[in-house]
């Protein structure tokens, strides 16, 4: 969510971006959007089969944190262009690095709800999805407004650098994620989460049945 609102900024941005005029940027967010639309289905295939679930939401985690930081680099690619002009090499660069970032945000998001609803039995899931949707609200509210904090604070300290602190801080975050889902993440541990919940519902059933018969008696 950050860097929908972070890479429109960088790009307008004329002391740490490109200058662009918003006609530019739509382009480049068409042809990326097209990229990604056509890649995303071969790209999510590839890495389930190969890793599985809970090895496809590490993958998705661990391979998105780069591409962040690969976006700054597009500015190196267009030192022979003028102020607000994008080369065709840059062009390409950021479309290309933008539906990948895309692509692996899918594989991660995708497969981490599955691995949600996988983990709880079926009564509860209904409540969790809820609990999920509400999360996912208060990171859209709150996405904008953490993108233009970063975008502000990076130009104003580092000026013409302040690209590289602007993404590095969601590679930084990313990374962060990733580590945690090599660290916490087994499909050993939500397979008994959800046999616990799963045990505890049948349990706090069999005694409601047992309650009632005990008054009927």
């Amino acid at each position: 969510l950050a860097i929908d609102e972070m890479f429109p900024l960088f790009c307008i941005s004329k002391k740490s971006g490109f200058g662009l005029a918003e006609a530019k940027i739509g382009q480049i967010l068409s042809v990326s959007g097209l990229l990604f639309a056509f890649s995303q289905y071969f790209i999510h295939t590839i890495v389930y089969e190969r890793y599985g679930l809970y090895g496809s939401i590490r993958t998705g985690a661990l391979l998105v944190a780069p591409t962040f930081l690969f976006i700054p680099f597009s500015l190196l690619l267009n030192i022979p262009s003028n102020e607000g002009e994008l080369s065709v090499v840059s062009f390409g660069y950021l479309c290309t690095i933008l539906a990948l970032n895309k692509a692996f945000l899918l594989v991660f998001f995708a497969n981490i709800s599955v691995a949600i609803n996988r983990s709880a039995p079926a009564q509860f899931r209904a409540s969790l999805n809820g609990l999920s949707v509400v999360g996912g609200s208060l990171a859209k509210g709150l996405g904008p407004t953490f993108a233009g904090f970063i975008v502000t604070f990076s130009v104003s300290l580092l000026r013409e650098f302040g690209s590289l602190l602007m993404f590095g801080s969601l590679c930084l975050v990313a990374s962060l994620v990733a580590a945690a889902s090599f660290l916490y993440l087994h499909e050993e541990s939500t397979t008994e989460a959800g046999n616990t919940i799963e045990l505890t519902g049948k349990l706090n059933t069999e005694t409601k049945r047992r309650t009632s018969h005990d008054h009927r008696e």
